[in-house]
């Protein structure tokens, strides 16, 4: 192989790895926006919401 065509399978693997990275990074907060979602207490009235921000950061919210 010579050097361009090294460097063009690098390149190209490069931008396919960002992509990768990319989708997995925004399953989560895909998931969460879901609509229809139903929230289910557990036992003695428990419950929390976990919501996830835009860059997948989840964030509880929960009666005290």
């Amino acid at each position: 192989m010579s050097g361009g065509t090294v460097r063009l399978l690098l390149g190209r693997s490069a931008v396919a790895a960002v992509a990768l990275l990319t989708m997995g990074a925004a399953l989560p907060a895909v998931a969460a926006e879901q609509p229809g979602r139903q929230e289910h207490p557990s036992r003695h009235g428990l419950s929390a919401v976990v919501r996830y921000t835009e860059h997948g950061i989840p964030h509880i919210v929960a009666k005290d």
